[in-house]
């Protein structure tokens, strides 16, 4: 990875941090979620510079049960072929819902609209995921609840 590289990587998480810190204190009904994403591009053969700004807007629903998010990504700098991309409101979807009351098990359905470098367009993904969430602190504490339930 060059410097140029790891500035653009380093700027961008700044900028997405503080829009994210400044969205947190401004909007309370919401979450809003900033991420902007640069990186060098060869694709053409020569290097070239893509960034990309998502914006996604999430709310909690049904005792927070469920959670609703709509995004889009805005292409900022890159190939006319990027820049061009359609780009409306809700390119990016998903429903999550929690199947346990703490939220462990959960699925989600999603549609994401991305822009691929590699194959050079617009790329619409659908899916849905079955999600475990497992909270720990230290990663022996992970190991030592699976050796636990092993002995149970």
């Amino acid at each position: 990875m060059d410097v140029e590289s790891t500035a653009r990587t380093t700027a961008g998480n700044l900028l997405a941090h503080q829009l994210n810190d400044l969205a947190g204190t401004l909007v309370k009904d919401f979450d809003i979620n900033f991420d902007l994403d640069s990186k060098l591009d060869y694709s053409s053969g020569q290097k070239e510079g893509q960034t990309d700004l998502s914006v996604n807007i999430s709310k909690s629903l049904f005792n927070d049960r469920t959670i609703v998010t709509l995004g889009s990504t805005i292409a900022l700098e890159g190939s006319e072929a990027h820049k061009n991309q359609s780009s409306g409101f809700a390119d990016n979807a998903s429903v999550e819902y929690k199947i346990t009351p703490d939220g462990k098990y959960r699925v989600k359905v999603y549609r994401a609209n991305q822009f691929e470098t590699g194959v050079v367009g617009q790329v619409i993904q659908t899916g849905l995921n079955f999600v475990l969430f497992v909270d720990f602190n230290k990663f022996k504490e992970l190991v030592q609840a699976k050796k636990n339930k092993k002995n149970n």
